[in-house]
This record gives C-alpha cells, sequence and structure tokens, in this order.
C-alpha cells in the first residue's frame, strides 16, 4: 500500500548569519510515518521520526522555528526583483 502525505509543516534557520534561510519541510503519511525533506537538495530525506515529539525535538536542538505565516524580518519582494 502507497502512503500519501496528508499534512507539513515548514521549518526555517536565519540564524546562520550568512544571509542564508535554511528550510526544512517535516511532512506526516497516511501510514503514520514523518520525514523531514531538505527543498534545497532536490527533496532528499534528512530524517525520519516515529512521532512528532521526536521531530520537533531534533528541529529545535538545530535552531529551527516553525513558520506560521510569515516570519518576522522577512518583507514581500515584487517578482523579479531579487
Amino acid at each position: 500500500m502507497t502512503s500519501t502525505v496528508e499534512w507539513f509543516e515548514l521549518w526555517v534557520d536565519a540564524s546562520a548569519g550568512d544571509g542564508w534561510i535554511y528550510v526544512l519541510i517535516l511532512r506526516g503519511s497516511s501510514d503514520g510515518s514523518l520525514e523531514l525533506i531538505e527543498p534545497q537538495k532536490g527533496g532528499e530525506r534528512v530524517d525520519t521520526f516515529g512521532n512528532h515529539e521526536d521531530a520537533v525535538h531534533w528541529l529545535s536542538e538545530d535552531e529551527y522555528e516553525l513558520v506560521e505565516g510569515r516570519p518576522p524580518g522577512i518583507t514581500a519582494q515584487p517578482a523579479g526583483t531579487m
């Protein structure tokens, strides 16, 4: 049986000090699995977790923050100006 993605969370680390914002996607599947994906590397799987609490702990330890709306300090840029 193939599992399907049921939900996802976007996590960012903007504290690196090099001007980059690092993005990871935590996604939960219908079979109960949780995968941490790095979109900058073509969707490479970073890790898997047995529960949400373990995933959040891993992300928090590495100073990632859950995105809720627009993070402070990030302003919209008109398309094509970046």
